[in-house]
């Protein structure tokens, strides 16, 4: 199909995955990944680029830092970091 009709999505480890193979794909699409320190020092998120987080997601907590396009973050229902880093907080976002 082309690199340019690929599209590449991921949630937390899938989510870097996601990040480095989609380099050369059309779009990346993140859910809660992981960001340490060096990432949020060194590495540039791409236009190209849609991360989503959550406010009390302990994995995603350094993307705030890094630079280029911002995240998308979603309001925190709870402060327990296992129900904030589920793939089912995305459905906070839909709007029915």
């Amino acid at each position: 199909f082309g690199n340019e009709n690929i599209t590449t999505l991921g949630h937390s480890l899938g989510a870097s995955i996601a990040e480095k193979v989609g380099k050369s794909t059309n779009k990346i699409i993140t859910l809660n990944k992981p960001v340490n320190i060096s990432d949020s020092i060194s590495v540039k998120v791409p236009m190209k680029q849609i991360d989503i987080k959550t406010q009390n997601d302990p994995v995603s907590i350094l993307r705030g830092f890094q630079k280029g396009k911002k995240p998308t973050v979603i309001k925190s229902l709870s402060k327990n970091p296992l129900t904030e880093h589920k793939v089912n907080v995305i459905n906070r976002l839909i709007k029915f």
